[in-house]
């Protein structure tokens, strides 16, 4: 699990989840694009506010 939660952590993570999505040919309504924007916003909110900080 530490493991996962590493993973999720760094940015190339997000970068190739996008891309497979978009290889396997998921995509997404232009009207529907603010909502889903506004999502991925919020859960990233609730993500940062409950991992800790790095340490230095």
């Amino acid at each position: 699990m530490s493991y996962i939660i590493a993973r999720l952590r760094e940015p190339s993570t997000y970068a190739g989840l996008a891309a497979l999505l978009a290889a396997f040919g998921v995509s997404i309504a232009p009207e529907k694009m603010t909502a889903v924007v506004s999502l991925v916003t919020a859960l990233a909110g609730v993500v940062a506010v409950f991992l800790p900080d790095r340490n230095a």
